[in-house]
């Protein structure tokens, strides 16, 4: 099973809760997740996924995010 939202989805930008907070722009971390071609990789994560069987899967973000981490 596949779960995955791209990164071109709208987002709620006028919806604020008193937790919200904006990630620092300089951060290495951030910095890494805007060069990444989230859909293009997305595309390739998928095609290793049955639609309607098995387990859901881990997130796109979550299972590169841990592969970066790990290197």
């Amino acid at each position: 099973m596949i779960r995955y939202t791209s990164t071109k989805q709208l987002k709620l930008e006028f919806f604020k809760t008193p937790f919200d907070t904006e990630l620092d722009q300089k951060n290495k971390w951030v910095m890494l997740a805007g060069i990444i071609p989230w859909d293009e990789l997305a595309g390739i994560y998928q095609k290793r996924m049955h639609k309607s069987q098995g387990r859901p899967s881990l997130s796109l973000g979550v299972a590169t995010g841990s592969l970066i981490i790990k290197q």
